[in-house]
């Protein structure tokens, strides 16, 4: 179990188990645990139950997709403790086994045009990057979209969320610098469930966006 590895104990581990099945408490759950991996932990125990996955990041690679050097990246310019990183990167890829395992998650990942614009880490990190969601695009389960920046108004310019589906209930999950939020209440969810179809209007198809990101990776390593 994720949260054993974790070494998550006592009222900690009872909050986030409780998280998972209650869907008739607060709409709006914080988790104000002492620590930031416990709120990674919560997330990555949801993510573990999970059946379907929507990302909408039209700002950075959502943590499902992304390679360690450019989740390092992220890291050490957001001056997280070096002793911190190594185990946040492991946990982030850890994450990932949910898209590859023998029963994998049904994953929409739609992706902000301008994020395959970034410089993060240099050539060789984005290049690794994009050579990873092209990889992940071929995957049976996985619908990878990418969201061109010229397009009208949509619901999905209100910000980036990610939608989970369990079996008899879905959440939102939300995060900010400092903390994160699950959102459980029916209707709520229902509102960013309501943002995924414009979304994937706008969207291109996974063909488009397959060349689109084969066409990044020609330019960031140079090849005409």
């Amino acid at each position: 179990m994720i949260l054993d590895a974790l070494d998550v104990t006592g009222r900690e581990r009872e909050e986030i188990i409780e998280l998972a099945e209650d869907t008739t408490g607060s709409p709006l759950e914080v988790i104000e645990l002492p620590e930031r991996r416990t709120q990674i932990a919560a997330l990555v125990e949801v993510e573990q139950m999970a059946r379907e996955v929507v990302s909408w990041s039209p700002l950075i690679i959502p943590g499902l997709l992304q390679v360690s050097s450019y989740t390092r990246t992220i890291m050490e310019s957001a001056r997280i403790p070096d002793e911190e990183i190594a185990t946040r990167v492991a946990v982030r890829m850890g994450r990932r086994d949910i898209l590859t395992r023998r029963k994998p998650v049904r994953y929409t990942a739609l992706i902000g045009e301008s994020v395959l614009s970034q410089k993060l880490g240099g050539p060789e990190v984005m290049a690794e990057q994009f050579d990873h969601l092209l990889m992940m695009s071929a995957h049976e389960n996985v619908d990878l979209r990418i969201v061109p920046t010229a397009t009208g108004w949509h619901r999905g310019l209100g910000g980036s969320f990610q939608l989970i589906k369990c079996d008899g209930t879905s959440f939102v999950h939300l995060e900010n610098p400092v903390s994160a939020v699950f959102v459980q209440e029916p209707e709520t969810v229902a509102g960013f469930e309501g943002c995924v179809p414009q979304l994937l209007e706008v969207a291109m198809s996974p063909e488009q966006s397959f060349e689109f990101i084969a066409r990044e990776v020609d330019r960031t390593t140079g090849v005409a």
